[in-house]
């Protein structure tokens, strides 16, 4: 939370959307959160289906759940103020799995020499 020039204190908060298609979708979806009294900014990404607000005042999850259903977008309520990911597991995991790969394509890379 940080203070900005009015006084007022703001947060950030992260949540999941479902049925998100488009670029289209995500305009209409980050116009609908904007629109939401105490919501500074509203931000949706596309690619991991997720939305981020910037808040100045108080608000509830039921709130903004609300503004996506009219829009047509079901908001999980339980993934609120989801914690930033910084990619760290998925490129683990990722490097996990070409490992793997790697070694099970070995042998038949080996035999069709």
């Amino acid at each position: 939370m940080s203070q900005s020039m009015a006084g007022t204190v703001q947060s950030t908060q992260r949540f999941r959307v479902t049925g998100l298609h488009c670029a289209s979708c995500k305009a209409r979806l980050e116009a609908a959160l904007a629109a939401v009294p105490g919501v500074q900014e509203a931000r949706v990404n596309l690619a991991d289906a997720s939305a981020t607000l910037t808040t100045n005042g108080p608000v509830t999850p039921r709130i903004v759940q609300e503004a996506a259903e009219r829009s047509g977008y079901e908001m999980d309520i339980d993934s609120w103020d989801l914690p930033e990911r910084d990619g760290r597991e998925e490129a683990t995991l990722l490097a996990r799995d070409t490992l793997v790969a790697a070694v099970l394509v070995l042998p038949v890379f080996l035999v069709e020499m």
